[in-house]
């Protein structure tokens, strides 16, 4: 009987010692969430750039700038110049006291940007409604117009920087088709890119894009143009 009550009271005190080392889930502090903000995304050479975090529940940061050295900084609201012109990959990594982190990342662009192509990958079959472009069967006569969303006039207009092609018969059937605009720079602000089909007659708007080039989401090269119908247009553009 000694004997069973002392294996009992034994494995009791194990027991309870090692559940005195897991911590317990509701005492950890909360996970880290890294956040990058900037105002915009696109910047000159030379160009002072602060840099803030609207990071969460951190007790360290750690910014990397993505430049060759690479420089990095530990403030929460560093500033920094590029005298190159790039694309440069920044990080924010934000630690909490228990060592969990978490890393945000964001592209800057250094430099005037300029609009060198435009390829259509891929384009829906059927408008909106679910009819061909054409009633004939053949595909729409593609043609690309795009004009600064401030600009005066709306909807199709002789305003816009025309491309200098126009694709009779587009089919989407894994045919890209490229556009070579005039030149001109892609400045910060709201950009239409609208997709037509030029064919005789009235032409039909296929798809308008609005974008900001400076914004977050569209600060790669090639700026990527997409849609839940199936649209995937690639922008390429050179830096000066």
């Amino acid at each position: 009987m000694n004997k069973l009550f002392m294996v009992a009271m034994a494995a009791a005190l194990f027991a309870a010692s090692g559940c005195s080392k897991d911590p317990v889930v509701g005492d950890l502090p909360p996970a880290p969430t890294a956040k990058i903000y900037l105002p915009t995304y696109n910047y000159k050479t030379g160009e002072t750039i602060t840099f803030a975090s609207q990071s969460k529940d951190a007790t360290s940061l750690l910014w990397n700038f993505g430049d060759p050295k690479p420089t990095t900084s530990t403030l929460q609201n560093p500033t920094f110049k590029y005298n190159t012109l790039g694309f440069y990959r920044v990080s924010l990594k934000a630690v909490n006291e228990t060592n969990v982190n978490n890393t945000d990342y964001v592209t800057i662009i250094i430099g005037k940007r300029y609009v060198d192509s435009i390829v259509v990958e891929n384009f829906p079959l059927n408008d909106s409604t679910g009819a061909a472009w054409d009633n004939d069967g053949t595909g729409p006569d593609l043609s690309l117009k795009i004009r600064p969303a401030t600009a005066a006039g709306g909807g199709i207009s002789t305003d816009f920087y025309a491309s200098n092609a126009i694709f009779q018969n587009a089919s989407p059937n894994g045919t890209t088709y490229t556009f070579k605009p005039n030149s001109f720079e892609f400045v910060r602000g709201s950009w239409i890119f609208q997709f037509i089909d030029d064919d005789a007659g009235t032409p039909v708007q296929m798809k308008l894009f609005n974008i900001d080039p400076a914004s977050r989401a569209y600060s790669t090269n090639p700026l990527i143009l997409t849609d839940r119908r199936g649209w995937r247009v690639l922008v390429y553009t050179d830096l000066q």
